[in-house]
This record gives C-alpha cells, sequence and structure tokens, in this order.
C-alpha cells in the first residue's frame, strides 16, 4: 500500500514540478516579483513536405513542423503542451551551408500561448544551430521574455548515411533541443 501511495504521489508531484519549473502557471494579482527559470526544452516535430529539386544554387523548404514539447526534470522529460513553428530553410546546393528560421507558437496544457523567434545556420543533412527567442504570449505567458540557443536535427543526417539523394528525402521528422532555455515572467 505505501508503495503504490508513493507511486500516486510521484505521479501527481513530477508533472506539477515540471510545470512550476517552467513558470507557466497563473500568477496571482497579490505577486509582484518577476520570476525567472532557466529549463531544458525539446520537441519531438513532425512534417510533411519534401526538399524541392533546384536548378539553382539554392533551395528553399517552407514547411510547417509540429510535435508535443517536454521539458526535461532530474526525473526525466515531462509532457508540457506542443511547438508549431512555420519553417524556412535555405540550402546552398553548392556548399552545403543552410539558413533557417521560424515563427513558433508554444501551447502549454491549459491553453496559453508563448511566441518565438528561431534562427539557425548549419550544414545541410547534418543540422542547424542558433538562437530562440521568446517574444510574448497570451493568458498567463503574455509577457514571457527570454531565449537561448537551439540545436536542431533532422532525419536528413540519416538519409545522408544511407547514400539517399538530398532531392529524395522526405522531411519527416526531427528534435529541437534548448539546452538552456532562460525565461522571465513578471
Amino acid at each position: 500500500m505505501h508503495a503504490v501511495l508513493h507511486h500516486s504521489i510521484r505521479a501527481v508531484i513530477i508533472p506539477i514540478a515540471a510545470i512550476v519549473a517552467l513558470g507557466w502557471l497563473a500568477v496571482s494579482g497579490d505577486a509582484a516579483a518577476k520570476t525567472t527559470q532557466t529549463i531544458r526544452v525539446f520537441s519531438v516535430w513532425q512534417a510533411q513536405g519534401k526538399l524541392p529539386d533546384s536548378a539553382t544554387a539554392q533551395s528553399i523548404y517552407r514547411d510547417v513542423i509540429a510535435g508535443p514539447l517536454y521539458v526535461d526534470t532530474e526525473k526525466g522529460p515531462v509532457s508540457a503542451g506542443k511547438m508549431t513553428c512555420k519553417a524556412i530553410l535555405q540550402v546552398n546546393q553548392k556548399d552545403g551551408t543552410q539558413v533557417g528560421s521560424a515563427d513558433c507558437t508554444l501551447t502549454v496544457k491549459d491553453g496559453a500561448e508563448a511566441t518565438a523567434k528561431l534562427d539557425c545556420k548549419g550544414v545541410f543533412m547534418v543540422g542547424c544551430s542558433g538562437n530562440f527567442t521568446l517574444l510574448g504570449g497570451s493568458g498567463h505567458l503574455k509577457d514571457i521574455k527570454g531565449g537561448g540557443k537551439v540545436i536542431i536535427r533532422s532525419e536528413f543526417a540519416d538519409a545522408k548515411a544511407r547514400g539517399t539523394p538530398a532531392s529524395a528525402v522526405d522531411l519527416q521528422s526531427g528534435i529541437l533541443y534548448l539546452p538552456a532555455l532562460t525565461y522571465e515572467l513578471p
């Protein structure tokens, strides 16, 4: 009985701790202090699409990537909501470099949203690294701000290892990782 009760308490406390760590609980009117936190966040995203063949030196890929959003806690990843990004990836066919950007919406479980801007550079079929900036939001995330470094990986790297031509690769999934996302809420 004690083990069952302990497991039940942990099942409730761990998700609550993750949401508190996000600072994404409604702040009462009496609380005037700012909340500043740094957390590890990731999303395993999905997309539909294929890189277009291009006769020019540059290919441009536009799609919406979306997936669940997780906060990495001491007890492991905890679901925090979902992420949706309108993304653009420009690939230089001559030297293999890439530049990406995205406008993202992070929706937490109670429906509040945070908006963000993502910019990255990297090597095609390997990945993209850059900055993730929180721009505000709605609900109790209305005045959220902050950001951090972002790392994006996709299935392109697996396709390259198999020798699949880039133009034949479906961009189906990948991971967006924020190893130290710092945010502030009033």
